[in-house]
């Protein structure tokens, strides 16, 4: 019967051993690192790139139509690019 106290009484001290060692001290909680501040430019903007030329008729002449709208309607800041090459052939 001692042997048994004694078995327990030396399983308990090794387990309160590791718990002991596992434990250590807590560390300082650590801020989450924060992003640079970054200017945000609120203005709406909208660009058209175009195949092909927008003053012939045809789909670039309704899609530049279409995108002076915007700027007229919604205050939308609008650029476009018209393509020497039709990218899909």
């Amino acid at each position: 019967m001692k042997k048994k106290q004694l078995s327990i009484i030396l399983l308990i001290v090794v387990i309160s051993m590791l718990v002991a060692a596992c434990g250590g001290t807590s560390a300082p909680a650590q801020e989450a690192p924060t992003a640079p501040a970054v200017e945000t430019d609120d203005t709406f903007k909208v660009g058209l790139l175009s195949p092909g030329s927008v003053n012939e008729e045809g789909w670039n002449k309704i899609a530049y139509d279409a995108l002076l709208r915007i700027e007229d309607e919604l205050g939308a800041e609008i650029s476009y690019v018209e393509l020497e090459q039709n990218p899909a052939t």
